[in-house]
């Protein structure tokens, strides 16, 4: 039924609404809280899910490691239907983390997953520093990023969307 909320406070998603916005429940891949039982409760409540992983996450876990985990929750439980990549850290440097993203950027596109790509999930920020960044991952296939409401930042990733050929 279109409108409703879940007894959690997250509306319903229905897939035939496409004006509609969308709302996902952010799941944190490196928090205790996001287990396979979470995940599970809200796809079978038919609730959209974003998974973020953070820098400092995907710095110390292997990227083939984190993207067969990422590939196993999925394949097991469904629902992610976002994978956000975030620059969020503690403690790196920018260069580390861009470097670092488009590694897990490529391991996770090689996956074959249950239901929609995982290109097609993606969500990566964009870090100012590095359009490096968002020239790898526009490349391997990611179209879809995270940026301030700097309209600074949101011209540099114009720019290279546009030098690259891409709308």
């Amino acid at each position: 039924e279109s409108g409703s909320i879940h007894t959690n406070g997250i509306p319903k998603t229905n897939s035939s609404e496409t004006t509609q916005p969308t709302f996902s429940k952010m799941l944190y891949y490196h928090k205790q809280e996001t287990n396979p039982t979470l995940l599970s409760t809200f796809v079978s409540q038919n609730v959209h899910t974003t998974l973020s992983i953070t820098a400092d996450t995907f710095q110390k876990v292997e990227p083939i490691t984190l993207s067969n985990n990422v590939a196993s929750m999925i394949d097991t439980h469904g629902g992610c239907h976002h994978l956000h990549l975030s620059s969020s850290s503690s403690s790196s440097q920018k260069t580390e983390v861009a470097d670092t993203m488009v590694q897990v950027c490529e391991e996770l596109i090689y996956l074959d997953v249950a239901g929609a790509t995982i290109k097609s999930r993606l969500i990566v920020d964009h870090v100012v520093e590095e359009d490096s960044l968002l020239e790898d991952v526009l490349f391997a296939g990611v179209n879809k990023f995270v940026v301030q409401d700097e309209e600074e930042e949101v011209g540099l990733v114009e720019e290279v969307v546009e030098g690259l050929g891409k709308s």
